[in-house]
């Protein structure tokens, strides 16, 4: 086959697939609109990734910069803005509470042979870790089968926190 006539099918196919991806896969993806997906808990992680708040697979190794504040939280508690993720200035903010950072060693009982972190406003830390999280709280159909008020922070939802092998204090910025 000439060059020209393979050109020439390469382009009608380039172009059957940008219709389909710009009619065809919004009108699939419409049909997804108002359903409730379901994934088998034994499928997640293993099968379907879950990506975490630092938009990583959850127990993906990753180093994280940020600063702690204790002005960001309503009991002045520390969070952990971060500001680099493997390196790299982020620009949206993602802040962990002190208690969603966790080291690993706190998960075995064993000797810690990482530093208490005890942060400062102003302190920026460099973590090496990763993030990992759980589901929390009482559905609604729990709550109405309970007949009674039950405080729920975060509700029924999925939370996710930082478990470190690494800390290391960087700087004070104040």
């Amino acid at each position: 086959m000439a060059r020209s006539a393979r050109l020439t099918i390469l382009w009608w196919l380039t172009l059957a697939g940008v219709i389909a991806s710009v009619f065809v896969l919004p009108v699939a993806l419409g049909d997804l609109q108002g359903k409730q997906l379901g994934v088998m808990a034994s499928d997640l992680v293993t099968r379907v990734p879950i990506i975490g708040r630092l938009g990583r697979p959850l127990g993906q190794m990753t180093t994280v910069r940020g600063v702690w504040h204790a002005e960001l939280a309503k009991d002045m508690s520390p969070q952990f803005r971060v500001t680099h993720i493997d390196g790299k200035e982020i620009t949206r903010s993602i802040d962990f509470l002190l208690e969603r950072m966790k080291p690993l060693m706190d998960d075995y009982l064993l000797e810690s042979p990482v530093e208490d972190m005890r942060p400062t406003s102003g302190d920026v830390w460099e973590l090496r870790g990763y993030e990992t999280g759980k589901v929390v709280g009482l559905s609604d159909e729990v709550m109405k089968g309970l007949h009674t008020s039950v405080q729920q922070p975060n509700g029924f939802s999925f939370v996710t926190r930082f478990v470190y092998i690494r800390a290391k204090w960087v700087e004070r910025t104040r």
